[in-house]
């Protein structure tokens, strides 16, 4: 008799089940349905610099060009991570040894001597790139060349995520506008789609604002993380 009634039991809770699931398909299939983009907006402040300075140097010798380049390099190195540059923020990019010749005014190109090169490439923090540009040029003098500056960010992410939750607010936001002047209310969201992420890229500098005497003023400016999104709704 006990058997008899757990079974009777396990039956009717399944045919419940069943019941509640046949009931419930009906209404999520014919309940209308809402579509809306979403965009979410984050401002974040660019905290990297990255530029190149080179070190040229002309000598009589291949061997004497690479000699003096290197001791000019050496020691401008030390006086940038002095700056405030970390080893890890240098990236050797060229070295370089070749004959450099004059072709003016001449029927036949003049050998002038021989051109060592030695770039490096500076990744470091905006607030200490322009000590260290200024002292590579104080140190190192006519021999040194830099060639452009960018900004980038450190860490996108968080100011990514964060754009993601705005675009789902902004998505909401619009659907419960729509809904309301259909006479409907937001039940339940069905569906998710981000559509695309927008990562800052690297810029050139705004030369515009007033800096320390002596140092090159330089304005990284900021950057915009965006995300859109597509948002399906169920509405009732």
């Amino acid at each position: 008799m006990k058997k008899f009634t757990i079974a009777f039991v396990a039956v009717v809770t399944v045919f419940a089940c069943v019941m509640l699931i046949l009931n419930c398909r009906p209404m999520f299939r014919g309940a209308p349905r809402l579509t809306v983009a979403g965009t979410g907006v984050v401002q974040v402040e660019r905290d990297r610099a990255v530029t190149s300075v080179a070190i040229s140097v002309l000598e009589p010798t291949a061997t004497a060009a690479m000699n003096h380049a290197t001791n000019v390099y050496s020691t401008v190195r030390e006086a940038i991570i002095a700056a405030g540059a970390k080893p890890s923020d240098l990236t050797t990019t060229g070295i370089s040894v070749s004959h450099e010749y004059s072709y003016y005014n001449t029927e036949r190109p003049v050998l002038l001597g021989y051109r060592s090169v030695v770039s490096v490439q500076i990744e470091t923090a905006v607030d200490v790139v322009a000590k260290v540009l200024d002292t590579a040029v104080t140190t190192g003098g006519d021999y040194v060349t830099i060639a452009g500056i960018t900004f980038t960010n450190k860490d996108t992410n968080k100011a990514a995520d964060t754009s993601r939750i705005r675009a789902i607010a902004d998505a909401k936001n619009k659907a419960k506008l729509y809904a309301q002047k259909l006479g409907l209310d937001v039940r339940a969201t069905v569906k998710v789609l981000e559509t695309s992420t927008s990562i800052p890229s690297p810029i050139r500098p705004n030369f515009d604002k007033g800096g320390s005497e002596g140092v090159l003023p330089i304005d990284a400016g900021n950057a915009k993380v965006s995300t859109s999104v597509e948002v399906t709704f169920l509405l009732g």
